[in-house]
C-alpha cells in the first residue's frame, strides 16, 4: 500500500512539474505577444507623429505661400495706385 501512494505521489509530482512547466511557456509566450503589440503601438505612434509633422509642415507651406501672395497682390494694387495718382 505504501508502494502505491509513494508512486502516485511521483506520479502526481511528475505531473504538476509538467503543468507547471506549460504554464511558464503559456506566460513567456503571452509577455512576447504584450512586448509586439508594445513595438507596434510604439510604431503607430511614430507614423501618426510623423503624419502630423508632414501635416504641419504643409500648413505652414500653404500660410507662408498664401502671404506672399496676399504680399503680391497687395504690393501690385499699390503700383496701379500709385500709377494712377502720377
Amino acid at each position: 500500500m505504501f508502494k502505491v501512494l509513494q508512486n502516485t505521489a511521483i506520479i502526481n509530482s511528475i505531473f504538476s512539474s509538467g503543468n507547471l512547466v506549460f504554464s511558464c511557456i503559456l506566460l513567456e509566450r503571452e509577455r512576447e505577444r504584450e512586448r509586439e503589440r508594445e513595438r507596434e503601438r510604439e510604431r503607430e505612434r511614430r507614423n501618426l507623429l510623423k503624419n502630423s509633422l508632414i501635416l504641419a509642415e504643409q500648413g505652414f507651406k500653404k500660410s507662408i505661400c498664401s502671404a506672399f501672395l496676399y504680399v503680391k497682390k497687395s504690393l501690385t494694387l499699390f503700383q496701379k495706385v500709385k500709377n494712377l495718382l502720377e
